[in-house]
């Protein structure tokens, strides 16, 4: 670690720890500083937390913390010679920050809607049985795709003759929100109608045989978060989807037809 007027580093570091609130909202004392910059209890605190959640197993010696600081040194002499060197305002550089910018609000949008949505996301018991149900069995189909209802029931009767056969398929080949989920709760022999939007199906179940799926005892906890994965994404479709209604959406259509 540098040493000098630049780095000025507090030896108790671990009586800090323990004296400063974690709940405060003041930066603290000053545990260094690098040409200037400060680096403060709060930062410190938080980083050395975050390095306890990767290493659980790892005990916060005084050594260990020093160590946490010297790398946080590092981290501030590389970012200043980086804004030194003119990196800061690069454009490939300002894209990524945007980038990754969007990504972290977009993740922190999702996980503070599935907070609000915690209660209603519960996956019963008869729910899991009824996916291992499912999972049971493998089918292959023979499938006609349209645009809109009207078409697809007219396919009804062309299956046998202009239906592309698609399978075998098993339960976890097809997502939850495809039309052709519904195919699995059928008998072979039996037809449907399924879709919504522009992607609407007409199809024949061929052929149902079993699949070899695992007893429910073995997959029962896999499963259960699986449908629970479903249902935050099928609550967040239908909410973005309700936002999308509410909002003024402008699309260039000429603009588009000239990428063509």
């Amino acid at each position: 670690m540098p040493s000098g007027k630049s780095i000025l580093f507090v030896p108790l570091i671990a009586a800090l720890l323990i004296s400063c609130s974690a709940g405060k909202e003041d930066k603290g004392e000053e545990v260094a500083s690098v040409n200037g910059a400060p680096i403060y209890m709060q930062e410190f605190m938080k980083e050395v937390k975050t390095i306890s959640r990767r290493e659980p197993g790892v005990k916060l010696t005084e050594e260990r913390l020093e160590e946490i600081l010297h790398t946080m040194v590092d981290r501030k002499l590389l970012i200043d010679e980086a804004v030194k060197a003119g990196l800061s305002q690069d454009e490939h550089f300002l894209e990524s920050i945007k980038s990754f910018w969007e990504q972290t609000l977009i993740r922190e949008l999702i996980d503070k809607k599935n907070r609000e949505w915690a209660d209603k996301l519960i996956v019963t018991d008869d729910e899991v049985r009824q996916r291992h149900s499912l999972m049971q069995s493998k089918i292959t189909l023979r499938v006609i795709k349209t645009h809109d209802m009207k078409a697809a029931e007219a396919a009804l009767s062309e299956l046998p003759t202009k239906g592309s056969l698609m399978g075998p398929l098993f339960i976890e080949d097809i997502r939850p929100m495809d039309p052709l989920f519904a195919a699995f709760g059928k008998e072979a022999g039996e037809r449907g109608i399924a879709g919504s939007g522009d992607d609407f199906f007409a199809y024949e179940v061929v052929k149902r045989e079993p699949s070899g799926a695992p007893p429910i005892e073995s997959v029962y906890e896999a499963l259960r978060t699986s449908l629970l994965e479903e249902k935050k994404e099928r609550v967040l479709e239908d909410w973005l989807e309700a936002r999308k209604k509410a909002a003024a959406i402008k699309v260039n259509e000429d603009a588009i037809e000239r990428l063509e």
